[in-house]
């Protein structure tokens, strides 16, 4: 994998499993209790659902017990319910406030979650307490990594420009469509802002959209994006789009790190309003191969809804050059009206410089019962 892969995969391992590296100090009832015994031996096979089963078939008075909901509280935050954990350990912090143990289990809760300023609060104001508290000097530690490596990951701490466009030669006579844009990032901290400028002319006439938008700095925890876009006087186009984009890595523990995604739009057209969601899947392989899928969902408000779906992939050629290849059966919206389309693209990217990428895209869409479309884009991207 290339380094910032790996430092993804550092980052979103210990975001996932940092808890097993922070051991809480051990109760009474994990030495006394059998229950409790094979509830921890459960969890050290990851284990959780039959462990958390095992606690379930303890009798009422243990259920009730402080040993009992403290280890299913650490039980379901391993498991991954957080929720649940956190308000196991609020009610528990409620009745015994002033308790390290609980402190330092919603500190974890909360670093794994992703919330590391929340957790670095709980284990500092631990060891103002018990400065020689070792499992909460760890886990504080491992808070302060984590704060470095997303710092270390951000995807840009300057400007970034993208700008190009495309020529499209129709069938049936139809006249050539064109369209050229410009975009602008600049990244504020963990977000980055953005706008863009699009002109495009099809059927005779010209549409401009202007779109503002954020999105997340950060390589880690949950990736997001959201953006608007109006275009004035629309003869073609939608009058306003808005959505965003939702993601989390995942990291398998093999040389597969996975990425599924939910995006969703909106678009107001002058004859009728269309929703727009698609779930994707993306696979990284090891040698910097990348494999999509992506499930594609057009809900208009004045025809059927249909689905379609695409799949692609890419591949480093050198350090420098990438290719890709994709397949699509989907709906698609040209002037508000939405068609099934069968489309055959690939690309190919060449980084120039470490700041200059060169890109150039190619397709052949068949239009259902309508006209066919060949088109070529050429992009430059600039970051700084």
């Amino acid at each position: 994998m290339s380094p910032s892969r790996i430092s993804l995969a550092v980052l979103i391992t210990a975001l996932a499993f940092g808890t097993l590296a922070l051991p809480s100090p051990a109760t009474a009832a994990d030495t006394a209790n059998d229950a409790h015994v094979r509830a921890m031996a459960l969890a050290e096979t990851k284990d959780f659902a039959g462990a958390l089963q095992l606690l379930a078939s303890e009798d009422a008075a243990h259920q009730a017990g402080f040993d009992h909901r403290f280890l299913q509280s650490r039980l379901l935050a391993w498991d991954g319910q957080h929720g649940q954990a956190q308000a196991q350990l609020d009610a528990l912090i409620a009745e015994h406030p002033g308790n390290p143990d609980l402190a330092l289990m919603r500190g974890n809760v909360a670093f794994y979650q992703g919330r590391l300023n929340e957790a670095e609060a709980y284990f500092s104001s631990i060891l103002t307490r018990f400065p020689d508290y070792f499992d909460a000097q760890t886990a504080l530690d491992n808070v302060r990594r984590v704060q470095t490596a997303r710092r270390d990951n951000r995807r840009g701490d300057g400007w970034r420009v993208d700008a190009g466009g495309g020529l499209s030669s129709l069938s049936d006579g139809l006249d050539d469509w064109r369209n050229q844009y410009i975009r602008a990032q600049r990244a504020l901290g963990d977000v980055n802002a953005f706008g863009s400028v699009q002109r495009f002319s099809r059927f005779g006439m010209t549409d401009t959209s202007m779109g503002l938008g954020a999105s997340d700095n950060v390589r880690g925890g949950l990736d997001w994006s959201v953006q608007a876009e109006v275009t004035p006087d629309a003869d073609f186009r939608p009058e306003w789009s808005a959505g965003g984009t939702v993601g989390h890595a995942v990291e398998t523990g093999g040389t597969v790190a996975l990425y599924p995604s939910l995006s969703y739009r909106y678009d107001q057209y002058a004859n009728q309003t269309i929703h727009n969601l698609s779930p994707e899947l993306t696979a990284s392989l090891e040698n910097g191969v990348e494999l999509t899928g992506r499930l594609i969902g057009t809900l208009p408000s004045e025809e059927d809804n249909q689905l379609g779906w695409l799949v692609s992939g890419s591949v480093p050629v050198t350090d420098a050059i990438s290719a890709r290849l994709g397949y699509a059966n989907a709906p698609e919206a040209i002037n508000g009206v939405t068609t099934t389309t069968t489309s055959v693209f690939g690309g190919i990217s060449y980084s120039v410089t470490d700041d200059v990428n060169v890109r150039l895209d190619v397709g052949h869409d068949d239009r259902e019962n309508s006209y066919s479309r060949t088109h070529a884009n050429v992009a430059v991207t600039y970051q700084r």
